[in-house]
């Protein structure tokens, strides 16, 4: 019963998150900053692999630039979206990511 009460009184155990291939600063699971810095430190490598090279505050900029607007016309609905900027373009290029049409037909709701 001592055992027991002496146990209520310690500090919680920290147990370890598993991650993937990725640690934080104490070992555990990595915050979002440190995982925000691995996504950008990959992106950087992928267009550098393009043998391009890539400006972060462009790079967030464009991509803060893009823009979707829904436009109902006759009983139809529409989507437009904004043409990406050339920085925004390179990411998406070094990402494979594939932009929706700048115009869609989508059902109205």
């Amino acid at each position: 019963m001592h055992q027991a009460a002496a146990r209520a009184h310690d500090p919680p155990q920290q147990t370890k998150t598993p991650t993937v291939g990725i640690a934080g600063r104490d070992g555990l699971a990595p915050d979002f900053a440190d995982f925000a810095l691995v996504l950008k430190k990959e992106l950087e490598e992928r267009i550098a692999d393009l043998g391009r090279k890539g400006s972060w505050p462009d790079i967030l900029a464009d991509l803060d630039s893009l823009t979707e607007t829904k436009v109902a016309q006759d009983d139809k609905c529409f989507l437009l979206r904004s043409p990406p900027r050339p920085a925004a373009s390179l990411a998406l290029s070094a990402t494979g990511v594939v932009l929706p049409p700048i115009v869609r037909q989508v059902n109205q709701a």
